[in-house]
């Protein structure tokens, strides 16, 4: 049982698993306790990649590639496969190709929905942050939604690409192709 403030919506503990449920023991709540909100505790954690790129001098644009796999919950699990275009503000740094740049990396997404569906990567996106990757790098204050995945870790290590740049996009997601396996017992 995770402890929470007196609302029962906000947790205020890292995980009591420790290091055993991964590095990071706020996962759990999108790497943020405070405002990470999981009412009946049955959120859906997604592990996966995201990797694509834009350009962006005071107004920009981005497309980025996803692919999430759920964990095994209500008796499934959901491999989805998909692409996210963004709109938006933001400005960086010159690099190899111009005004163009390109990242990504590894993630945990969570959805709010009780059990997995091949929909949660469908719809709005938004993707915010500060980034600093020239090769290998980080993204600093990043929040992502891909339709109701969401992640919202101050700090993402591991990245590769080319990105220095400050950005707020928004846009829509659409899964192209999606798998659900019977999973009981795991």
């Amino acid at each position: 049982m995770y402890d929470r403030d007196a609302s029962g919506r906000i947790y205020v503990q890292s995980d009591p698993i420790g290091v055993a449920g991964g590095a990071n023991t706020y996962a759990y709540v999108g790497g943020n306790p405070l405002m990470g909100v999981d009412p009946t505790g049955q959120n859906v954690e997604w592990t996966g990649s995201l990797f694509g790129g834009g350009a962006a001098f005071i107004g920009g644009g981005a497309l980025y590639k996803y692919e999430f796999t759920s964990e095994c919950k209500c008796n499934i699990k959901v491999h989805i496969k998909g692409f996210a275009a963004f709109l938006g503000l933001g400005f960086g740094a010159k690099g190899p190709l111009g005004d163009l740049g390109a990242s990504g990396g590894v993630l945990t997404m969570t959805s709010g929905s009780d059990c997995p569906s091949p929909s949660d990567g469908n719809g709005r996106a938004s993707m915010t942050g500060i980034n600093v990757i020239t090769g290998g790098g980080f993204s600093l204050g990043s929040q992502i939604e891909i339709g109701r995945l969401f992640s919202s870790d101050i700090f993402v290590p591991a990245m590769a690409g080319w990105d220095v740049s400050m950005s707020a996009m928004v846009g829509r997601a659409a899964v192209l192709n999606s798998e659900t396996h019977c999973c009981s017992g795991e």
